[in-house]
């Protein structure tokens, strides 16, 4: 009777076997670190040899919306559908014909809202062509943004806010415009258009103050001087690139704003302030505390001499 129990567990587990998919354990963890405004490559490949024929990539974050994701691509190309907004013209493959079974991704201009965990999908289609069969991810990234480093300067000085750009633009007709989160809502520090500055809209207090390194932006230098910095200069700035799009025979003109360039934080310090108001106590301090020294030497020195000439006179008057 026992013997047929325990044929009867194994034919159970061999059944089970046969009929469940293998649990993949070559899930990779990766460990990333970047500051605001770089561009990271999320890692991932294929395991074993791929028909990428009838495969999807699937990027998605655990703490996105239902059916929602990073980025979705398949029949050769990205499907925009339920991607998530904050993504949009943000994630390429880093092959677009998924060469060599690199699944990789490039998240561009990362921001501190990036910071989570990212999980890569190898997505089959189903016998009947029409669903997809969802896998264990295959490789988790965890990514750390961090702030940029601060440009530190001082009130008065000429500070660059770096800014370039490394693709194809088209500078015959471009836009650029520097912000900050914090001024309200339509303003900007610059805005360079039609070959030339365009002050509507620009914040009060950066009127006269900003010009850009390059007036032609050769080679892609979007970069800015702010001049005469202030206490009140101190915080986050941002440049954006907008290019015109040309569409039909006669020349119609959309603006698109791009993705976010570069992210600049910056720290303006007073040079009157708590470090030299500091140096000058500590300076007045050991003046006082020398004159208080030499007093208390001077005192010690008249005591004793007091005492030494009292002494000799009461021996004096013993001897007579």
């Amino acid at each position: 009777m026992r013997f047929f129990k325990l044929f009867f567990v194994l034919l159970l587990y061999g059944l089970s076997l046969l009929v469940l998919p293998p649990v993949s354990s070559s899930e990779v963890v990766w460990s990333i670190s970047a500051r605001v405004g770089d561009n990271v490559t999320l890692p991932c490949e294929a395991p074993g040899v791929v028909d990428f024929e009838d495969v999807a990539v699937k990027w998605t974050r655990p703490d996105l919306g239902p059916d929602q994701f990073v980025v979705f691509y398949r029949d050769g190309r990205p499907d925009p559908d339920n991607q998530h907004p904050s993504y949009q013209d943000r994630v390429d493959l880093v092959h677009s014909q998924l060469m060599g079974g690199d699944l990789s991704v490039v998240l561009k201009n990362v921001t501190i809202n990036d910071s989570g965990r990212f999980e890569c999908q190898l997505i089959q289609k189903m016998e009947n062509q029409k669903k997809w069969s969802e896998s264990k991810p295959i490789s988790t990234i965890v990514l750390k943004v961090s702030d940029p480093d601060p440009i530190e300067a001082r009130v008065g000085d000429n500070v660059t806010l770096p800014c370039n750009t490394s693709d194809v633009v088209n500078f015959e007709d471009p836009t650029v415009k520097w912000t900050r989160p914090d001024l309200g809502l339509g303003q900007y520090i610059y805005l360079y258009r039609d070959g030339r500055p365009d002050p509507e809209n620009q914040h009060p207090s950066y009127e006269d103050r900003v010009d850009l390194v390059h007036s032609q932006l050769m080679g892609g230098d979007l970069s800015v001087v702010l001049k005469n910095v202030t206490i009140n200069d101190s915080g986050t700035f941002e440049c954006h690139l907008i290019q015109t799009m040309m569409f039909g025979k006669r020349r119609k003109r959309s603006r698109s704003e791009s993705e976010l360039l570069s992210t600049i934080v910056l720290k303006v310090s007073d040079p009157g302030s708590t470090g030299n108001r500091t140096e000058t106590g500590d300076e007045g301090g050991h003046e006082d505390r020398q004159r208080h020294g030499l007093t208390g030497s001077v005192c010690v020195v008249t005591v004793l001499s007091v005492g030494l000439f009292l002494s000799k006179k009461a021996k004096l008057s013993k001897s007579f």
